[in-house]
């Protein structure tokens, strides 16, 4: 248990570095990735390098949503983002470029559309977004618009990258794709391919979102995708969604799946894990209930203990009081992971009687 320990807390710094997504350096630790490396929104590109033992990974992608409208106490909301989920194969040291959206700002009437999420192979930048390189696109939602809402992603389509949305008749800007801008309208611009940077579009009422979104004007901006959402033109003035892209192995697609920015999470997978949780306790005091008993539970007990992966299971040996445990009692707090690795630590478990007994009389 000591040696179990030991080890546990030598490899804190890189259970921490696991999480935050990066290159394990030791082949000791390799063994130790099983783990999720999530990614929000940041405005810029970032970037994940392939740890080494891990040949394959999962990756869920949802697009940013269009921006809603703000005008009412009951407003029309801007269309939801698509979710991705493939699986693919990858060389340890290789490196993945991550465009995760933002959602399109909101607006009293027009409002900017969302941002697509955008994963490619590659380690120069923006200029690796293109259709080859492309792993997965997560579709924007469009931006709403006064009395309706943006239409949400639910389009999936074969191919990495299409065109660019249009203007909608010169009323806002479209939707970027990975390789096209959004076009242009006469005071808003639409969104940046992802090869251009992928900035959202500028309106003159809302702005689109990171990830390609067109900005509003005359109507709401379009959302990004595989291929461009158009603007709102002058029959229906709010935005379309962009498309979305699933270049993976057992891929599951989901529609209108996403609200606010989107976000990325890279699983490895058929990677062993081998690091113990921390099992943490704490001293607990209990008092008797009116039945001389009392229960203690694992949670009870639990004072933060720990997983790199996630804890599957809290146990405690002893859960059961009565009035031959008053006083001091040692208890053994097991956690378990999902892949059978154990920990435990002891605490002491106090149980108090506090009770006053209940005399009875009878007369003699």
């Amino acid at each position: 248990m000591i040696h179990t320990r030991i080890l546990t807390y030598l490899f804190r710094p890189l259970l921490l570095v696991c999480l935050l997504g990066g290159l394990f350096s030791s082949p000791a630790a390799i063994a130790q990735v099983d783990c999720e490396y999530p990614f929000s929104y940041t405005g810029d590109l970032q970037a994940w390098t392939v740890p080494l033992g891990v040949n394959s990974i999962r990756i869920e992608a949802a697009g940013g949503q269009g921006g809603n409208e703000t005008n009412c106490s009951s407003c029309e909301q801007g269309g939801r983002g698509a979710n991705v989920v493939g699986e693919f194969a990858v060389t340890p040291g290789e490196t993945l470029q991550i465009i995760v959206a933002k959602k399109g700002e909101d607006d009293a009437f027009k409002a900017g559309g969302g941002g697509a999420t955008f994963i490619a192979r590659g380690s120069s930048g923006f200029s690796d977004f293109v259709a080859a390189n492309l792993l997965l696109i997560a579709g924007g939602g469009g931006g709403a618009f006064f009395i309706d809402s943006g239409e949400s992603s639910t389009v999936f389509q074969a191919t990495a990258s299409g065109p660019g949305g249009n203007n909608g008749e010169n009323n806002a800007g479209g939707g970027a794709s990975a390789e096209h801008n959004g076009e242009d309208a006469s005071d808003a611009t639409g969104g940046q391919a992802a090869i251009n940077g992928a900035a959202g579009g500028i309106g003159d009422n809302a702005n689109g979102g990171f990830g390609g979104g067109g900005g509003s004007d005359y109507s709401s901006g379009g959302g990004g995708g595989a291929t461009g959402g158009n603007a709102g033109d002058n029959n229906s003035e709010w935005g379309l969604a962009g498309t979305s892209y699933n270049g993976g192995d057992n891929p599951v697609n989901t529609g209108a799946a996403n609200s606010g920015n989107g976000y990325v999470i890279i699983t490895p997978l058929n990677v062993p894990d081998t690091t113990s949780p921390v099992a943490i306790c704490q001293d607990v005091t209990v008092q008797l209930n009116d039945a001389g008993t009392v229960l203690v539970s694992a949670g009870q007990v639990d004072n933060g203990s720990n997983d790199n992966c996630g804890i599957a299971s809290l146990d405690l040996n002893m859960t059961s009081f009565n009035c031959s445990n008053v006083g001091s009692n040692n208890v053994t707090l097991t956690a378990t992971d999902d892949s059978d690795n154990a920990d435990n630590c002891s605490a002491t478990v106090t149980v108090q009687d506090n009770m006053a007994p209940v005399a009875l009389c009878q007369d003699m």
